[in-house]
């Protein structure tokens, strides 16, 4: 892939934003920024002017430290929100069609008949899993003389007033969306090399306000869950033992790594917080957002198949040792994802990073049963076009 391209990953208390380009599993950073944002309510949009701002802001950043204008971008969505429906059919390409496109497959999904979707929900993206390319020798008219294509996919879908709050949160910013990009699939794009192929693994990425948890194999999505549980639950202890603001409460649970004899001190009243308190309260409620996570984990079918649990979050890696501590009782690897990578090595760039290096693996692919015949800008320019129409449906809905 050697253009750059524009990621954005909306969370409830930051938008994240990276320009870059990924070459062969390699992330080149041309530019990095974040801003500050609350108009988002667990994983959706409750404010759009305000979400809309915060989108500004990253998009003048940018362009401010690349000097180049950005007028489209990638876009995550947290995998709680979506709903994954495992599609299987055949589609049939007439005899002088020799090859069959990553997006001929997505349109054949798309418009499938048997494809069963919730009325109150809209395709956010289709993944295209497996594809087995062969010529049909049974006697069906349906395939005589045709080549048969064998298709599985993965199909998320969102309630479509959720999808088009977050679409036009980004679009009234005047960035043009190519595609969204669930969450997981991106964490697990930044972790995935060749002798990562075929394994199972889990994320568990802690917000401010919400847990994102989920399984993931080979670009499947196998279990999904949000939890209403995050960072803000620890302020809010903090605040409330030491009857202090939410706004000092989060100062001080970002400075509590420091030194356990040092003293803390409220300006307006001058009263001091013993740190060690400050580190039992905080503790105890990470343990608490660890064990939910793992329970969490354990309800999916495809628990016992998993070789790695990810937690990604900002100061997740301050508790190592509690991670480590479920080690031994689950058996499993527990890690803390980290990116090698010196521009986007905050937890906040992860995703719009993985965001990158997702699509850089798809232009790239090497080994795909699938022969492109289609060039990026026409795959790029369908994407824009998917996006399009669910934002024209909306406009339609409300005129």
């Amino acid at each position: 892939m050697e253009d750059n391209f524009v990621a954005l990953d909306i969370g409830s208390s930051r938008v994240s934003a990276i320009m870059a380009k990924s070459s062969f599993g390699k992330i080149q950073v041309s530019a990095v920024t974040s801003s500050a944002c609350d108009g988002v309510s667990k994983s959706v949009i409750s404010n759009a002017d305000k979400t809309k701002d915060a989108v500004l802001a990253c998009k003048k950043k940018l362009e401010s430290i690349s000097g180049k204008t950005v007028n489209s971008a990638y876009i995550s969505i947290p995998s709680g929100l979506c709903r994954v429906i495992k599609y299987k059919g055949t589609m049939f390409l007439s005899e002088n069609k020799v090859s069959v496109s990553q997006q001929d497959i997505i349109d054949f999904v798309r418009k499938a008949k048997n494809l069963d979707v919730d009325e109150d929900d809209e395709i956010v993206d289709i993944i295209p899993t497996k594809v087995i390319i062969g010529n049909d020798n049974t006697s069906s008219h349906y395939s005589f003389g045709k080549h048969k294509v064998e298709v599985e996919a993965e199909v998320l879908t969102a309630d479509k007033f959720v999808l088009i709050d977050l679409l036009k949160s980004v679009e009234n910013a005047g960035i043009e969306i190519i595609r969204v990009i669930a969450a997981p699939l991106a964490l697990d794009a930044l972790i995935s090399g060749d002798k990562d192929e075929g394994n199972t693994n889990a994320f568990v990425d802690i917000g401010s306000e919400t847990i994102d948890i989920s399984i993931v194999k080979d670009k499947n999505i196998y279990y999904n869950e949000i939890i209403p549980l995050g960072g803000n639950n620890i302020t809010s202890d903090i605040a409330n033992c030491l009857n202090i603001t939410f706004e000092k409460a989060e100062k001080l649970k970002i400075s509590q790594s420091g030194d356990s004899n040092v003293l803390v001190f409220d300006d307006e009243e001058e009263k001091p917080f013993n740190i060690d308190l400050l580190g039992e309260i905080v503790d105890a409620r990470v343990e608490e957002l660890i064990s939910i996570s793992i329970k969490s984990l354990k309800k999916s079918d495809k628990y016992n198949d998993i070789k790695d649990i990810y937690f990604t979050g900002r100061g997740i890696e301050s508790y190592m040792e509690s991670l480590k501590a479920y080690e031994d009782k689950l058996k499993k690897n527990i890690k803390v994802l980290k990116v090698n990578n010196s521009k986007v090595n905050s937890s906040i760039y992860y995703i719009p990073t993985g965001i990158v290096k997702f699509v850089g693996k798809e232009f790239e692919y090497e080994g795909d049963p699938l022969e492109s015949s289609v060039s990026k800008d026409e795959v790029l320019k369908e994407n824009k076009s998917f996006v399009s129409k669910i934002k024209h449906y909306f406009d339609d809905l409300f005129k």
